[in-house]
């Protein structure tokens, strides 16, 4: 680990962030190597999982959707010219 590197991204304010994709799969690979001891723990993490999953899709519907929108407002921008 190079900490003058790190010392200097980070005092220049380039820090890496991570998109919401990659919390979402962080989030379901830790719940996939839960082992849940009762049949409750197993029930709740079986809908943690399915809501992640969920999320996740929601998430990605929307993104594409932003992407539409940005595109029509370009077109939009460009007509206005």
């Amino acid at each position: 680990m190079d900490l003058r590197r790190l010392t200097r991204r980070f005092l220049m304010k380039e820090t890496y962030s991570p998109s919401p994709i990659s919390y979402f799969q962080t989030l379901l690979d830790s719940l996939q190597t839960m082992r849940p001891s009762s049949k409750r723990d197993s029930y709740k993490l079986e809908v943690a999982m399915e809501q992640t999953n969920k999320l996740r899709r929601e998430y990605r519907r929307m993104e594409r959707k932003m992407k539409v929108l940005q595109e029509r407002l370009q077109v939009l921008e460009e007509n206005e010219k």
